[in-house]
């Protein structure tokens, strides 16, 4: 449905376009994690300020999860299947993996579940991205929605959430470039969608 005044559309020459192949943008999460610390600069005194930053950051980390993962070559329809759920996006990641120094110039691939084991400090304790992000934690707010409305909300600090955000869009375009599928059934099984096709290939490994 179009607004129209004096039959004129004002939508007709609304558009917003930008020069990329890709669904899912780094900048874009980079820009949601800017816009967070702008209003974490300006205090998080008032529980509104609170709610924004966690809920940009959480924003952040879906765009920057769904980045790695359409690098990785999942179909868009899949990532699209996960919906808003964090902690499938980062289950997605274990069945991907990585190219890393792992010393002396020798590059090695890797499970890309080692991001779910880096560590933050949420209130002096040090705890796990895979951790801060599992829905294993029933008492936790929802993402999206319990964040967005209501005036009760159960979550980690808004700032331990914010530098999990930068972790992960800076971990994610450092290794845009290589991440892949890994190549087993269990990967195979995980990402497909009945009767869709993957349209972009990429070289895969065994499993190790």
């Amino acid at each position: 449905m179009h607004l129209s005044v004096n039959g004129e559309n004002y939508f007709n020459n609304l558009r917003i376009t930008k020069n990329t192949m890709a669904i899912y943008d780094f900048e874009f999460a980079e820009t949601l994690i800017h816009a967070a610390q702008s209003v974490k600069t300006g205090g998080l005194e008032s529980f509104n300020a609170k709610r924004a930053v966690l809920y940009l950051s959480q924003l952040s980390i879906e765009i920057s999860l769904k980045a790695i993962l359409e690098n990785a070559g999942v179909t868009i329809p899949v990532i699209k299947s996960r919906s808003h759920n964090l902690d499938q996006l980062m289950t997605d990641l274990c069945f991907c993996e990585i190219k890393m120094d792992i010393g002396n110039g020798t590059m090695h691939w890797v499970s890309a579940a080692q991001l779910r084991s880096i560590s933050v400090i949420e209130e002096k304790a040090s705890v796990t991205i895979g951790t801060l992000l599992s829905d294993d934690d029933k008492k936790k707010s929802r993402y999206p929605n319990e964040i967005r409305y209501g005036d009760n909300i159960k979550h980690y600090l808004p700032q331990t959430m914010l530098e999990v955000a930068t972790i992960i869009c800076d971990w994610g375009k450092q290794n845009s470039a290589t991440i892949r599928i890994k190549h087993c059934e269990k990967a195979a099984q995980n990402f497909v969608l009945p009767g869709i096709r993957s349209s972009r290939r990429r070289a895969t490994a065994p499993c190790s």
